[in-house]
């Protein structure tokens, strides 16, 4: 008998047949495939998270080999803070990971350093001076810069209400303050394009000082993804005339920066291109691996695009 699909109703039976099995077959396979696909993905999670913690251990150990003098007529060694202040990467910077550290003598940092990792023995460090004293840094006790013309300049803020005396509303003003004024930055390597650094919102650090008279201090970083290229410094201080606002500004990059407050420039700086040279404020020099080395075999083995970190800086206490 020949109904209207032109096929014997025996034949459209077992047709039917197959394709409900067919059906059933994809639906109780696809929690499989699902599963597969998340233990995959689970197990590429677990060897990235390895080499981040391998990358993390190696810029951690080159970073420890450095050691700052304060020069004065007494020298005074600066400490590295043990953790990293803020770990980021890029995709446009091809950055695999980066980290920026601190020089302290317990109050303001007197240097920030920076490490970049774009591949596999291709590493960047980046030092800023931002102590009002000559410095000497040394690296496996052999000195490599040493600068003798501090530039950092602290301007007092006139125009804005003094510091509270509470913690809380005072973190809160200095996230205001920082919020008003505004970094660009003459970004690229030959075709430059001016554009607006995105400040981050949570300091790298905060500190204080009271035998130098620093009530709270904040190191804001301003950014191209999350690569600091320009540091803000907000201290709340006590002058002879009561607690009052102050900032200065500083480098990460070699790039031309422009400060604005309020519409107004404050600071600027303009494109240096001066590598490996100690006469500098803000030093770069690429970092030559040693033997002692954390190991990164396998680390840069298979390239892959990288997604930005998202910033972890130092928490505000």
């Amino acid at each position: 008998m020949v109904h209207g699909s032109g096929l014997p109703e025996g034949a459209r039976s077992w047709r039917e047949i197959l394709s409900a099995v067919l059906y059933l077959t994809m639906i109780l396979m696809t929690p499989l495939a699902v599963w597969a696909q998340d233990q995959d993905a689970a197990e590429g999670s677990a060897v990235e998270a390895e080499h981040a913690q391998r990358r993390l251990a190696f810029m951690n150990k080159a970073m420890a080999r450095n050691e700052l003098t304060i020069r004065g007529e007494k020298d005074v060694p600066s400490q590295l803070i043990p953790a990293p202040l803020l770990r980021w990467s890029t995709v446009q910077g091809n950055v695999k990971d980066g980290t920026v550290y601190g020089f302290s003598r317990g109050g303001r940092p007197d240097v920030l350093m920076q490490f970049a990792m774009h591949r596999e023995n291709f590493y960047v460090q980046e030092f800023t001076a931002i102590c009002e004293h000559p410095i000497s840094m040394k690296r496996d006790g052999r000195e490599f810069w040493r600068y003798d013309n501090p530039s950092i300049e602290f301007k007092t803020l006139a125009d804005v209400k003094p510091p509270l005396e509470l913690e809380a509303p005072r973190t809160a003003q200095l996230r205001q303050l920082a919020e008003s004024f505004e970094i660009q930055i003459d970004h690229g390597s030959k075709n430059f394009v001016r554009m607006k650094l995105r400040l981050l919102r949570q300091p790298l650090l905060r500190y204080q000082d009271a035998d130098n008279g620093i009530i709270d201090g904040a190191v804001f970083g301003f950014v191209v993804e999350t690569d600091p290229e320009a540091i803000l410094l907000l201290e709340a201080y006590q002058s002879d005339s009561g607690p009052q606002w102050r900032y200065a500004c500083a480098e990460m990059t070699i790039n031309a920066l422009q400060v604005t407050r309020d519409g107004k420039m404050v600071w600027e700086k303009p494109d240096i291109r001066i590598f490996c040279q100690s006469f500098v404020n803000h030093y770069t020099c690429p970092y030559r691996p040693v033997s002692d080395d954390v190991s990164l075999e396998g680390v840069f083995a298979k390239a892959a695009s990288v997604k930005p970190a998202s910033p972890q800086p130092t928490p505000a206490k």
